[in-house]
């Protein structure tokens, strides 16, 4: 009888360079960025039927009642990019060609795109970048920690929720 050997190599548990998006996703834009929204909602809402007790008119139109995928994706693409890749934080000197074909796909989009290479302009100042550990450099030290401890792996935005 032959004996074979089993493989005894060892697996190593190595930490990847690319952050989880997913688990990003799972607990800070589905969690905490819900319940958020959900309170500015709820705050929203109350000041409207307020208003239109005292004025006795209806809305002209239909108030969002509830956190919607696009909100999500927003989120994902806020929180949960590393390297803020298609972005307006995005590092170099030129706009990213990515968000250029995504803005220009939507209404007056000659003046949201004109807006927004605008205000990367002001942001960037001259520089190449602005992150600093993929966190917007102005935002502060306090406002990134929580943001980290609740979950999120970037802050390609101007302020925290």
């Amino acid at each position: 009888m032959v004996k074979t050997r089993k493989n005894t190599s060892r697996k190593t548990n190595k930490v990847s360079a690319v952050p989880n998006t997913n688990r990003c996703y799972e607990q800070f834009c589905k969690k905490e960025f819900t319940r958020r929204q959900k309170k500015e909602i709820a705050k929203s809402m109350l000041i409207l039927r307020q208003l239109t007790r005292r004025t006795k008119t209806k809305l002209p139109f239909k108030l969002p009642t509830k956190v919607t995928k696009k909100d999500l994706e927003i989120c994902r693409k806020g929180y949960c990019n590393p390297g803020c890749s298609n972005t307006m934080f995005q590092s170099g000197k030129m706009f990213p060609t990515a968000l250029k074909k995504e803005t220009l796909k939507g209404k007056h989009s000659k003046i949201v795109l004109d807006l927004l290479t605008e205000m990367r302009k002001r942001i960037f100042n001259g520089k190449t970048s602005v992150l600093k550990d993929d966190f917007y450099e102005k935002l502060s030290p306090e406002e990134v920690a929580l943001a980290k401890r609740k979950g999120a792996i970037s802050g390609c935005t101007v302020r925290m929720i």
